[in-house]
């Protein structure tokens, strides 16, 4: 790995970082719970560079970080019965919320979903560069597919992924994190495409903070992998048979 591309958090490496994602390019950098890798949502080029890089194969849809919540209906449909001041009460946090897509981004970016997950974790690296570009970014955690679950450290993101970036910025993992959990633990997820919504993966927020936020929510994350298959099979019932 070339040593300019490791650089500390500032406000120098945050605008090389913006000019490099605004060419296409690609950016490691902390949240408050991870490293993650970092492309913009709209080039599909660079998207598809991200899964290569990560040698991902399987289903795996990249997440969107924002940076407010100012103008989220260009990107997501809103549920019908969801309370918009519910969003301001559990973000910015370590929480994605998975909606139904409105926004037309590449295939790939959700690999052929008709959702997408959003995260706002505040104060962070990577929140410093969405906001300063100006968009939201396409993120995934900085490491090789199917190589663990758990935290990516910055040693872990440069040995998996070091030498095929374009920038990587440097910053404790641990600051501004919410709780110690985030040595261990990723994104607490919630999808709100469904109704009730449903637990994704429980991890830094706990369930008690997002329970009484979405009434009725489904608190079993066993249970998800059959909800979308049986989606998924409505969804081939329905194109087929539009062409009868």
């Amino acid at each position: 790995m070339r040593n300019d591309l490791l650089m500390p958090v500032c406000n120098r490496s945050i605008e090389q970082a913006v000019s490099i994602l605004r060419e296409g390019g690609l950016v490691i950098g902390p949240s408050r719970s991870n490293y993650n890798i970092m492309c913009d949502p709209r080039n599909e080029r660079s998207i598809e560079r991200v899964f290569q890089v990560k040698k991902r194969t399987k289903f795996g849809p990249l997440t969107l970080s924002i940076s407010s919540l100012s103008g989220l209906d260009t990107f997501i449909h809103m549920p019908e019965n969801l309370d918009r001041g519910v969003l301001s009460q559990v973000w910015p946090s370590e929480l994605t919320l998975i909606f139904r897509k409105k926004y037309p981004f590449p295939e790939r970016l959700t690999c052929g979903a008709p959702t997408v997950g959003l995260t706002w974790q505040g104060n962070s690296a990577m929140q410093r560069i969405t906001e300063a570009y100006g968009h939201p970014l396409a993120v995934t955690s900085a490491n090789l597919s199917g190589s663990g679950s758990g935290l990516v450290s910055l040693d872990k993101a440069l040995s998996d992924l070091g030498d095929k970036v374009d920038l990587i910025l440097q910053e404790p993992a641990e600051e501004g994190a919410e709780s110690a959990g985030a040595e261990i633990e990723g994104n607490t997820i919630v999808d709100l495409s469904f109704n009730p919504p449903v637990l994704v993966r429980l991890g830094i927020v706990p369930l008690d903070r997002i329970r009484s936020r979405f009434p009725g929510l489904i608190e079993d994350p066993a249970v998800y992998p059959q909800m979308l298959q049986e989606r998924r099979e409505l969804t081939e019932y329905r194109k087929e048979a539009s062409h009868e």
